[in-house]
Protein backbone atom coordinates (compact mmCIF):
# COMPACT_ATOMS: atom_id res chain seq x y z
CA UNK A 1 0.00 0.00 0.00
CA UNK A 2 1.43 3.37 -1.01
CA UNK A 3 1.73 6.09 1.59
CA UNK A 4 1.23 9.76 0.78
CA UNK A 5 2.55 12.16 3.37
CA UNK A 6 -0.11 14.49 4.71
CA UNK A 7 0.66 18.20 4.51
CA UNK A 8 -1.45 21.34 4.27
CA UNK A 9 1.10 22.65 1.75
CA UNK A 10 1.06 19.60 -0.53
CA UNK A 11 -1.09 21.38 -3.14
CA UNK A 12 0.68 24.76 -3.12
CA UNK A 13 0.69 26.11 -6.67
CA UNK A 14 2.21 29.05 -8.50
CA UNK A 15 0.04 31.62 -10.23
CA UNK A 16 1.35 34.19 -12.70
CA UNK A 17 -0.65 37.35 -13.52
CA UNK A 18 -1.39 37.96 -17.19
CA UNK A 19 0.74 41.10 -17.21
CA UNK A 20 4.43 41.62 -16.51
CA UNK A 21 6.91 44.48 -16.46
CA UNK A 22 8.73 44.90 -19.76
CA UNK A 23 10.94 47.36 -21.67
CA UNK A 24 13.83 46.82 -19.29
CA UNK A 25 17.29 45.35 -19.87
CA UNK A 26 18.48 42.97 -17.17
CA UNK A 27 22.20 42.65 -16.59
CA UNK A 28 24.01 39.98 -18.59
CA UNK A 29 26.65 39.54 -15.87
CA UNK A 30 27.88 36.00 -15.21
CA UNK A 31 27.91 36.67 -11.46
CA UNK A 32 26.07 34.17 -9.27
CA UNK A 33 23.91 36.80 -7.53
CA UNK A 34 20.12 37.09 -7.72
CA UNK A 35 20.31 40.57 -9.39
CA UNK A 36 17.06 41.56 -7.68
CA UNK A 37 15.62 42.67 -4.33
CA UNK A 38 12.03 43.53 -3.45
CA UNK A 39 9.94 44.86 -0.56
CA UNK A 40 6.28 45.97 -0.33
CA UNK A 41 7.18 49.42 -1.71
CA UNK A 42 9.86 48.86 -4.34
CA UNK A 43 11.48 46.42 -6.71
CA UNK A 44 15.20 46.96 -7.39
CA UNK A 45 17.10 45.15 -10.13
CA UNK A 46 20.54 45.32 -11.74
CA UNK A 47 20.42 46.50 -15.35
CA UNK A 48 22.78 46.20 -18.29
CA UNK A 49 25.26 49.08 -18.50
CA UNK A 50 27.98 50.00 -20.97
CA UNK A 51 30.59 51.46 -18.69
CA UNK A 52 29.89 51.89 -15.01
CA UNK A 53 27.16 50.12 -13.09
CA UNK A 54 23.43 50.80 -13.11
CA UNK A 55 20.30 49.56 -11.42
CA UNK A 56 16.58 50.30 -11.68
CA UNK A 57 13.95 50.96 -9.01
CA UNK A 58 10.30 50.20 -9.77
CA UNK A 59 7.54 51.08 -7.26
CA UNK A 60 5.42 47.98 -6.72
CA UNK A 61 2.21 50.00 -7.21
CA UNK A 62 3.15 50.64 -10.88
CA UNK A 63 0.71 48.69 -13.09
CA UNK A 64 2.12 45.70 -14.95
CA UNK A 65 3.06 46.42 -18.55
CA UNK A 66 5.48 48.79 -20.23
CA UNK A 67 7.39 50.82 -17.67
CA UNK A 68 6.45 54.53 -17.51
CA UNK A 69 8.94 57.19 -18.59
CA UNK A 70 9.85 58.15 -15.02
CA UNK A 71 11.33 54.68 -14.40
CA UNK A 72 14.88 54.76 -15.78
CA UNK A 73 18.19 53.11 -14.84
CA UNK A 74 20.27 54.83 -12.16
CA UNK A 75 23.98 55.02 -12.95
CA UNK A 76 25.14 54.80 -9.38
CA UNK A 77 28.49 52.99 -9.57
CA UNK A 78 31.69 53.34 -11.58
CA UNK A 79 31.92 49.54 -11.89
CA UNK A 80 29.40 46.76 -12.57
CA UNK A 81 26.82 46.42 -9.78
CA UNK A 82 27.02 42.93 -8.28
CA UNK A 83 24.60 42.98 -5.34
CA UNK A 84 21.69 44.99 -3.96
CA UNK A 85 19.49 44.59 -0.90
CA UNK A 86 16.59 46.53 0.64
CA UNK A 87 16.85 47.28 4.34
CA UNK A 88 14.63 44.91 6.32
CA UNK A 89 13.55 47.65 8.74
CA UNK A 90 13.27 50.60 6.34
CA UNK A 91 11.61 50.14 2.95
CA UNK A 92 13.15 53.37 1.63
CA UNK A 93 16.80 52.44 2.18
CA UNK A 94 18.72 50.40 -0.39
CA UNK A 95 22.28 49.03 -0.26
CA UNK A 96 24.15 48.36 -3.50
CA UNK A 97 27.66 47.05 -4.16
CA UNK A 98 29.99 46.69 -7.12
CA UNK A 99 33.01 44.95 -8.63
CA UNK A 100 35.41 47.32 -6.85
CA UNK A 101 34.14 46.42 -3.38
CA UNK A 102 32.34 49.74 -2.91
CA UNK A 103 29.03 49.66 -1.00
CA UNK A 104 26.60 52.55 -1.33
CA UNK A 105 23.55 53.42 0.77
CA UNK A 106 20.61 55.10 -0.99
CA UNK A 107 17.55 57.04 0.18
CA UNK A 108 14.73 56.25 -2.21
CA UNK A 109 11.75 58.66 -2.14
CA UNK A 110 8.23 57.26 -2.27
CA UNK A 111 7.56 59.14 -5.50
CA UNK A 112 9.98 58.87 -8.41
CA UNK A 113 10.03 61.65 -11.00
CA UNK A 114 11.30 61.71 -14.58
CA UNK A 115 15.03 62.42 -14.95
CA UNK A 116 15.39 62.42 -11.17
CA UNK A 117 19.04 62.32 -10.12
CA UNK A 118 19.32 60.00 -7.15
CA UNK A 119 22.53 60.49 -5.19
CA UNK A 120 23.96 58.01 -2.73
CA UNK A 121 23.62 58.99 0.91
CA UNK A 122 27.09 57.60 1.56
CA UNK A 123 29.66 54.88 0.89
CA UNK A 124 31.15 52.05 2.92
CA UNK A 125 34.77 51.41 2.01
CA UNK A 126 36.88 48.53 3.24
CA UNK A 127 36.66 45.58 0.85
CA UNK A 128 39.34 45.38 -1.81
CA UNK A 129 37.54 43.15 -4.32
CA UNK A 130 34.01 42.65 -5.64
CA UNK A 131 31.10 42.13 -3.26
CA UNK A 132 29.45 38.70 -3.48
CA UNK A 133 26.82 38.97 -0.71
CA UNK A 134 24.82 41.78 0.95
CA UNK A 135 22.38 41.19 3.79
CA UNK A 136 20.76 43.27 6.55
CA UNK A 137 20.56 42.05 10.13
CA UNK A 138 17.23 40.25 10.79
CA UNK A 139 16.67 41.77 14.24
CA UNK A 140 18.82 44.87 14.80
CA UNK A 141 18.59 48.15 12.92
CA UNK A 142 21.55 49.81 11.21
CA UNK A 143 23.57 46.58 10.78
CA UNK A 144 24.66 45.40 7.32
CA UNK A 145 26.67 42.31 6.33
CA UNK A 146 28.86 42.09 3.26
CA UNK A 147 31.02 39.30 1.83
CA UNK A 148 33.69 39.85 -0.77
CA UNK A 149 36.06 38.14 -3.18
CA UNK A 150 38.84 39.34 -0.85
CA UNK A 151 37.74 36.32 1.27
CA UNK A 152 36.42 38.44 4.14
CA UNK A 153 33.03 39.11 5.69
CA UNK A 154 32.35 42.48 7.31
CA UNK A 155 29.58 43.54 9.68
CA UNK A 156 28.98 47.28 9.23
CA UNK A 157 27.41 49.72 11.66
CA UNK A 158 25.74 52.23 9.36
CA UNK A 159 25.59 55.25 11.75
CA UNK A 160 29.38 55.20 12.12
CA UNK A 161 30.17 53.72 8.71
CA UNK A 162 32.71 51.41 10.29
CA UNK A 163 33.39 47.69 10.25
CA UNK A 164 32.54 46.40 13.72
CA UNK A 165 33.23 42.73 12.99
CA UNK A 166 35.74 41.37 10.48
CA UNK A 167 35.67 37.65 9.65
CA UNK A 168 38.72 36.34 7.80
CA UNK A 169 38.24 32.60 8.39
CA UNK A 170 37.63 31.75 4.73
CA UNK A 171 40.39 30.45 2.48
CA UNK A 172 38.46 31.33 -0.67
CA UNK A 173 35.49 33.43 -1.80
CA UNK A 174 32.30 33.16 0.30
CA UNK A 175 29.48 32.38 -2.13
CA UNK A 176 26.57 32.49 0.31
CA UNK A 177 25.95 33.89 3.80
CA UNK A 178 22.80 33.41 5.88
CA UNK A 179 21.84 34.88 9.28
CA UNK A 180 20.24 32.73 11.96
CA UNK A 181 16.90 33.85 13.39
CA UNK A 182 18.34 36.16 16.07
CA UNK A 183 21.37 37.35 14.10
CA UNK A 184 23.96 36.00 16.53
CA UNK A 185 25.44 33.50 14.05
CA UNK A 186 25.88 33.12 10.31
CA UNK A 187 26.22 30.11 8.02
CA UNK A 188 28.50 30.40 5.00
CA UNK A 189 29.24 28.43 1.85
CA UNK A 190 32.62 28.96 0.27
CA UNK A 191 34.50 28.10 -2.92
CA UNK A 192 36.83 25.96 -0.80
CA UNK A 193 33.78 23.63 -0.46
CA UNK A 194 33.43 24.16 3.30
CA UNK A 195 30.20 24.89 5.10
CA UNK A 196 30.92 27.00 8.18
CA UNK A 197 28.85 28.25 11.08
CA UNK A 198 30.38 31.34 12.68
CA UNK A 199 29.57 32.82 16.08
CA UNK A 200 29.68 36.58 15.54
CA UNK A 201 30.08 37.32 19.24
CA UNK A 202 33.52 35.72 19.47
CA UNK A 203 34.32 35.72 15.72
CA UNK A 204 35.03 31.99 15.78
CA UNK A 205 34.02 29.12 13.51
CA UNK A 206 31.91 26.80 15.69
CA UNK A 207 31.09 24.27 12.96
CA UNK A 208 33.18 23.42 9.89
CA UNK A 209 32.00 20.82 7.37
CA UNK A 210 34.62 20.10 4.66
CA UNK A 211 33.55 18.89 1.22
CA UNK A 212 29.97 19.99 1.80
CA UNK A 213 29.44 19.48 -1.95
CA UNK A 214 31.84 17.81 -4.40
CA UNK A 215 31.08 20.10 -7.35
CA UNK A 216 32.99 23.28 -8.11
CA UNK A 217 30.02 25.56 -8.80
CA UNK A 218 28.84 27.97 -6.07
CA UNK A 219 26.66 26.51 -3.32
CA UNK A 220 23.92 28.49 -1.53
CA UNK A 221 22.46 28.11 1.96
CA UNK A 222 19.75 29.26 4.37
CA UNK A 223 19.76 29.14 8.17
CA UNK A 224 16.58 27.47 9.45
CA UNK A 225 14.75 28.51 12.61
CA UNK A 226 15.37 24.98 13.97
CA UNK A 227 19.13 25.70 14.12
CA UNK A 228 19.82 23.69 10.99
CA UNK A 229 21.51 24.60 7.72
CA UNK A 230 19.86 23.79 4.40
CA UNK A 231 22.10 24.16 1.35
CA UNK A 232 22.03 23.39 -2.36
CA UNK A 233 25.11 22.61 -4.42
CA UNK A 234 26.57 20.37 -7.09
CA UNK A 235 27.91 16.84 -7.37
CA UNK A 236 31.32 15.97 -8.75
CA UNK A 237 29.99 14.47 -12.00
CA UNK A 238 27.34 17.14 -12.48
CA UNK A 239 23.79 17.43 -11.22
CA UNK A 240 22.43 19.27 -8.21
CA UNK A 241 21.67 18.13 -4.69
CA UNK A 242 20.58 19.48 -1.35
CA UNK A 243 21.90 18.73 2.11
CA UNK A 244 20.76 19.43 5.66
CA UNK A 245 23.09 19.78 8.66
CA UNK A 246 22.71 20.44 12.34
CA UNK A 247 24.34 23.81 13.04
CA UNK A 248 25.72 22.59 16.36
CA UNK A 249 28.24 19.89 15.56
CA UNK A 250 27.69 19.69 11.80
CA UNK A 251 25.91 16.31 11.76
CA UNK A 252 24.50 15.61 8.30
CA UNK A 253 20.79 14.86 8.59
CA UNK A 254 19.79 14.55 4.94
CA UNK A 255 21.23 14.62 1.42
CA UNK A 256 19.38 14.01 -1.83
CA UNK A 257 19.92 14.56 -5.54
CA UNK A 258 17.61 17.17 -7.01
CA UNK A 259 18.14 16.77 -10.77
CA UNK A 260 20.82 16.73 -13.47
CA UNK A 261 20.57 20.43 -14.39
CA UNK A 262 23.60 22.72 -14.30
CA UNK A 263 22.14 26.11 -13.29
CA UNK A 264 22.92 27.66 -9.90
CA UNK A 265 20.07 27.18 -7.42
CA UNK A 266 18.91 29.88 -5.00
CA UNK A 267 17.09 28.74 -1.82
CA UNK A 268 14.50 31.05 -0.24
CA UNK A 269 13.24 30.19 3.22
CA UNK A 270 9.71 30.89 4.44
CA UNK A 271 10.41 31.01 8.16
CA UNK A 272 6.70 31.07 9.08
CA UNK A 273 5.64 27.92 7.22
CA UNK A 274 8.92 26.00 7.11
CA UNK A 275 9.04 25.86 3.30
CA UNK A 276 12.16 26.26 1.17
CA UNK A 277 11.67 27.42 -2.43
CA UNK A 278 14.40 26.56 -4.95
CA UNK A 279 14.80 28.75 -8.03
CA UNK A 280 17.33 27.70 -10.66
CA UNK A 281 19.11 30.21 -12.89
CA UNK A 282 18.38 29.61 -16.57
CA UNK A 283 15.15 27.70 -15.86
CA UNK A 284 11.45 28.63 -15.95
CA UNK A 285 10.50 26.39 -13.03
CA UNK A 286 10.66 26.59 -9.25
CA UNK A 287 10.42 23.66 -6.82
CA UNK A 288 9.57 23.75 -3.13
CA UNK A 289 10.14 21.56 -0.09
CA UNK A 290 8.70 21.40 3.40
CA UNK A 291 11.20 20.90 6.22
CA UNK A 292 10.15 19.52 9.60
CA UNK A 293 11.58 17.54 12.52
CA UNK A 294 10.62 14.11 11.16
CA UNK A 295 13.09 12.03 9.14
CA UNK A 296 13.95 12.37 6.31
CA UNK A 297 13.33 16.04 7.34
CA UNK A 298 13.15 17.46 3.79
CA UNK A 299 9.90 16.62 1.96
CA UNK A 300 9.30 17.46 -1.69
CA UNK A 301 6.00 19.27 -2.29
CA UNK A 302 5.74 20.26 -5.94
CA UNK A 303 7.09 22.57 -8.64
CA UNK A 304 5.72 25.46 -10.68
CA UNK A 305 6.71 26.41 -14.22
CA UNK A 306 5.86 29.83 -15.63
CA UNK A 307 7.14 32.14 -18.34
CA UNK A 308 10.70 32.40 -19.60
CA UNK A 309 13.99 31.19 -18.17
CA UNK A 310 15.06 32.99 -15.02
CA UNK A 311 18.06 35.31 -14.95
CA UNK A 312 17.47 36.67 -11.45
CA UNK A 313 14.84 36.55 -8.72
CA UNK A 314 13.59 38.57 -5.75
CA UNK A 315 11.71 37.18 -2.72
CA UNK A 316 9.00 39.43 -1.29
CA UNK A 317 8.95 39.68 2.54
CA UNK A 318 5.93 37.93 4.00
CA UNK A 319 4.33 41.27 4.95
CA UNK A 320 3.99 41.96 1.21
CA UNK A 321 1.73 38.94 0.57
CA UNK A 322 -2.07 38.96 0.24
CA UNK A 323 -3.74 36.71 2.87
CA UNK A 324 -7.18 37.01 1.21
CA UNK A 325 -5.77 35.09 -1.78
CA UNK A 326 -4.04 32.55 0.52
CA UNK A 327 -0.75 33.81 -0.86
CA UNK A 328 2.10 32.45 1.26
CA UNK A 329 5.00 33.66 -0.94
CA UNK A 330 5.63 35.99 -3.86
CA UNK A 331 8.57 36.10 -6.27
CA UNK A 332 9.69 38.65 -8.85
CA UNK A 333 11.45 36.69 -11.59
CA UNK A 334 13.80 38.48 -13.98
CA UNK A 335 14.28 37.36 -17.57
CA UNK A 336 16.45 39.04 -20.20
CA UNK A 337 13.96 41.89 -20.79
CA UNK A 338 11.03 41.35 -18.42
CA UNK A 339 10.04 40.90 -14.82
CA UNK A 340 7.37 38.31 -14.05
CA UNK A 341 5.48 37.90 -10.78
CA UNK A 342 4.92 34.41 -9.39
CA UNK A 343 2.42 34.10 -6.53
CA UNK A 344 2.56 30.89 -4.45
CA UNK A 345 -0.87 30.03 -3.06
CA UNK A 346 -2.59 27.38 -0.97
CA UNK A 347 -5.93 26.30 -2.49
CA UNK A 348 -8.80 26.72 -0.03
CA UNK A 349 -12.54 26.88 -0.68
CA UNK A 350 -13.33 28.95 2.38
CA UNK A 351 -13.04 32.72 2.18
CA UNK A 352 -12.46 33.00 5.93
CA UNK A 353 -9.08 33.76 7.45
CA UNK A 354 -6.85 30.67 7.33
CA UNK A 355 -4.90 30.90 10.55
CA UNK A 356 -3.22 27.51 10.07
CA UNK A 357 -1.24 28.75 7.06
CA UNK A 358 -0.82 32.31 8.30
CA UNK A 359 0.99 32.19 11.65
CA UNK A 360 2.42 35.48 12.96
CA UNK A 361 4.93 36.95 10.51
CA UNK A 362 8.17 38.85 11.04
CA UNK A 363 7.59 42.59 11.48
CA UNK A 364 9.67 45.37 9.95
CA UNK A 365 10.04 46.93 13.41
CA UNK A 366 13.54 46.12 14.71
CA UNK A 367 13.69 44.37 18.06
CA UNK A 368 17.08 45.95 18.84
CA UNK A 369 19.11 48.95 17.84
CA UNK A 370 22.44 48.38 16.23
CA UNK A 371 24.22 49.63 19.35
CA UNK A 372 22.31 47.19 21.58
CA UNK A 373 23.23 44.24 19.37
CA UNK A 374 26.89 45.26 19.15
CA UNK A 375 26.96 45.54 22.94
CA UNK A 376 25.97 41.89 23.26
CA UNK A 377 22.20 41.97 23.52
CA UNK A 378 20.28 39.24 21.67
CA UNK A 379 16.58 39.04 20.78
CA UNK A 380 14.20 37.19 18.51
CA UNK A 381 12.45 39.26 15.79
CA UNK A 382 9.21 41.10 16.46
CA UNK A 383 6.16 39.33 15.04
CA UNK A 384 2.78 40.61 13.83
CA UNK A 385 -0.63 38.97 13.62
CA UNK A 386 -2.12 38.39 10.16
CA UNK A 387 -5.78 38.82 11.15
CA UNK A 388 -5.84 42.67 11.06
CA UNK A 389 -4.12 42.54 7.66
CA UNK A 390 -6.71 40.08 6.38
CA UNK A 391 -9.60 42.20 7.69
CA UNK A 392 -8.18 45.33 6.04
CA UNK A 393 -7.88 43.61 2.65
CA UNK A 394 -11.42 42.24 2.97
CA UNK A 395 -12.75 45.75 3.49
CA UNK A 396 -11.12 46.81 0.25
CA UNK A 397 -8.29 48.71 1.92
CA UNK A 398 -4.68 47.89 1.30
CA UNK A 399 -2.46 48.02 4.37
CA UNK A 400 -1.05 51.47 4.97
CA UNK A 401 2.62 51.56 4.05
CA UNK A 402 5.08 53.01 6.52
CA UNK A 403 5.97 56.68 6.14
CA UNK A 404 9.09 57.48 4.18
CA UNK A 405 12.21 57.44 6.36
CA UNK A 406 15.51 58.87 5.18
CA UNK A 407 19.12 58.60 6.21
CA UNK A 408 21.39 61.65 6.02
CA UNK A 409 25.02 60.72 5.60
CA UNK A 410 28.18 62.78 5.46
CA UNK A 411 31.41 61.05 4.47
CA UNK A 412 34.65 61.95 6.22
CA UNK A 413 38.03 60.57 5.14
CA UNK A 414 40.19 59.07 7.86
CA UNK A 415 43.60 57.49 7.76
CA UNK A 416 43.72 53.74 7.27
CA UNK A 417 43.28 51.59 10.36
CA UNK A 418 45.94 48.93 10.84
CA UNK A 419 43.48 46.04 10.49
CA UNK A 420 42.18 47.34 7.17
CA UNK A 421 44.02 46.90 3.91
CA UNK A 422 42.26 49.87 2.37
CA UNK A 423 41.36 53.35 3.54
CA UNK A 424 38.08 53.41 5.44
CA UNK A 425 35.42 55.98 4.77
CA UNK A 426 33.68 56.80 8.01
CA UNK A 427 30.09 57.83 7.71
CA UNK A 428 28.25 60.01 10.14
CA UNK A 429 24.58 59.27 9.98
CA UNK A 430 21.27 60.47 11.32
CA UNK A 431 18.70 57.70 11.25
CA UNK A 432 15.17 58.98 11.75
CA UNK A 433 13.82 55.84 13.38
CA UNK A 434 10.18 55.19 14.13
CA UNK A 435 9.30 57.20 17.22
CA UNK A 436 12.95 57.46 18.36
CA UNK A 437 15.04 60.58 18.91
CA UNK A 438 17.81 61.37 16.47
CA UNK A 439 20.90 59.41 17.41
CA UNK A 440 23.97 61.40 18.36
CA UNK A 441 26.84 61.33 15.90
CA UNK A 442 30.55 60.80 16.17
Amino acid sequence: MSFVRSSKYRHVYGEKPKGEYFSLKTTSSSSDGTFCSVNPKFLALITQATGGGSFMIIPTHVPLGRLPSNITPINGHSKQVTELSWCIHNDNVLATADDDGVIKIWNVPDHLTKDMELEAAGELMGHTKKITVLGWHPVASDILLSASADNTIRIWHIPTGSTKILIDAHKDVPTSVAWNIDGSMIATMCKDKHMRVIDLRNKKVVTDVPNAFDGNKPAKCVFLKTNRIFAVGFMRMGGRQYALWDAEGGEELSREEIDAQSGIVYPFYDIDNGIVFLAGKGEPSMSYYEIDDNAPYVHYLSSATHGKNMRGVGFMPKRGCDPTANEIAKFYKLTSDRCEIISMRVPRKSELFQNDIFPPFVSDVPALTGEEWLNGKTSKPNFCDWKPVFDSYKKGNSMEKKAEKTVQIKTVQRQAVSSFSAQVTVIRTMWCMRGCPVLSML
